[in-house]
């Protein structure tokens, strides 16, 4: 299993406590680019990715937590289980 964080304000610190007891594949998502490569960088990601579009997408990723404002989360959940269900 490879996870996606989605989310770099409240995903840094659900990321660091994640990070404590998941030491598998592990991807960081963000808008800004500079602070997505930086979280990445610190919770020994295997790479920071731009767009929770791309997150969704990734052949890599087989989950995602959503760190995200809670009215994206229907959005970004669907968006994810049909890539999941597509890709079956």
């Amino acid at each position: 299993m490879s996870v996606c964080l989605v989310g770099t304000r409240w995903g840094q610190y659900l990321g660091t406590q994640l990070r404590e007891v998941y030491s598998g594949p592990f991807f960081v998502c963000g808008r800004d680019p500079e602070r997505t490569a930086t979280i990445a960088t610190s919770l020994h990601a295997q790479a920071s990715l731009i767009g929770w579009e791309s997150a969704v997408r990734h052949p890599d990723i087989t989950a995602v937590i959503l760190a995200i404002p809670a009215q994206m989360h229907r959005e970004v959940g669907r968006a994810a289980a049909l890539a999941v269900s597509t890709s079956l």
